[in-house]
């Protein structure tokens, strides 16, 4: 929306504040504003919280896994209330699941029938990203790390509890996606960077986990150690990757794209000697790489 520039007492520039904004968050006259500038942009917010958020979705014709996309997508974009319409009772439990599993702070707080209400107890706060992240940087390094464990211990069905540490993963990421959509990133013209970064780390952590489906239901498995070295070489360009994010370093980066072409050599040699399950692992790794380097770009903007 457009607004005139009036001026008065000579000096002073006054725009007029939009209404519908102002009672939404309850401004009147003499209460304070905060006002950030940042190059051509003016950022105007109050010290209130805003009112709760609701949305009313139709579950019905959905797909188990059509379900789980839309209440995904409807919690990350920030709804505080999300009422839930289902045809059955199967959908039911798929939503009591992803509130013990993926929402952090939400509960069902009404159900009846063929209604359920989803709610926030509790308001996030900007400066809970940051912890959140870290969280989901280290959990995501923990799986790795215990994943080569397994894998040199030749203990594959095992592998099956680090599961549990993925789907904490999916709960710190879907939490950090949800504040950035909320309230943005510190500087907010990088949220978007930092919303891929978030993005991103989800994507790669998925790679672990395709690879512990893959090697956890094999009755007979067998993995050369050339293979298992690949996993721990890749695991070490996610680590490098974690550190640079809390020391960026431009010429670190640059050593990174050395480090990157390296692993990637060191796959595509596997993939031609390696026999079938192996190749699985492999290509599951190769798409890891990529997918960590794929921070680069979101990095430099956050640092610049």
């Amino acid at each position: 929306m457009k607004r005139k520039v009036i001026q008065l007492a000579g000096k002073t520039l006054v725009v007029s504040l939009p209404s519908k904004w102002a009672k939404k968050l309850g401004v009147r006259k003499g209460d304070e504003v905060n006002v950030d500038d940042a190059d051509n942009r003016l950022t105007i917010s109050v010290d209130k919280e805003l009112g709760i958020e609701k949305v009313r979705i139709s579950l019905d014709a959905a797909s188990p896994r059509l379900m789980r996309w839309t209440l995904s997508a409807l919690h990350k974009s920030g709804y505080d209330e999300i009422e839930a319409i289902y045809p059955d009772t199967d959908a039911a439990k798929i939503l009591h699941e992803l509130v013990k599993d993926l929402f952090i702070g939400f509960a069902i707080t009404e159900q009846s029938g063929n209604r359920s209400v989803l709610r926030s107890l509790a308001r996030e706060m900007p400066g809970e990203f940051d912890v959140s992240l870290r969280r989901a940087f280290l959990v995501t390094l923990s799986i790795g790390d215990s994943l080569l464990e397994y894998m040199e211990a030749k203990k594959f069905k095992e592998s099956r509890e680090l599961l549990a540490l993925e789907s904490t993963n999916n709960q710190l990421t879907n939490f950090c996606e949800r504040i950035l959509i909320k309230s943005g990133y510190k500087e907010y013209r990088k949220t978007c960077f930092a919303y891929v970064v978030v993005w991103n780390l989800e994507k790669v952590c998925d790679n672990y986990k395709h690879i512990i489906n893959h090697i956890a239901h094999k009755e007979r498995m067998i993995v050369n150690d050339e293979t298992i070295s690949f996993l721990g070489q890749c695991n070490l360009l996610l680590r490098a990757y974690y550190e640079l994010y809390y020391k960026f370093d431009r010429k670190r980066l640059d050593e990174l794209i050395g480090m990157r072409k390296e692993a990637e050599e060191k796959g595509r040699s596997l993939l031609g000697r390696t026999n079938i399950d192996e190749a699985v692992i492999v290509s599951c790794l190769l798409q890891h790489i990529t997918q960590i380097a794929d921070f680069s770009a979101s990095f430099i903007a956050l640092n610049t």
